[in-house]
């Protein structure tokens, strides 16, 4: 029969495993979201300068077109 010492031990690894396996769910959870924020804030910006571009090019056509 195990030592009560042992049981002990191996309770104290095991809860210490299951604290850090939560910290890297909760890391990556949050890594994921900061992921996917960060994507949506991307083509949000690329929208904006597609539409930028287009303004350009529309006055530079307005201004050829009065030559």
């Amino acid at each position: 029969m195990p030592s009560y010492s042992i049981l002990a031990a191996h309770a104290a690894s095991t809860r210490s495993k299951e604290i850090i396996m939560r910290k890297l769910t909760a890391l990556f959870a949050l890594a994921g979201m900061l992921l996917v924020t960060g994507c949506n804030t991307m083509a949000g910006a690329g929208k904006d300068i597609e539409r930028g571009g287009e303004k350009v090019q529309g006055a530079a056509e307005n201004t050829k077109q009065k030559m």
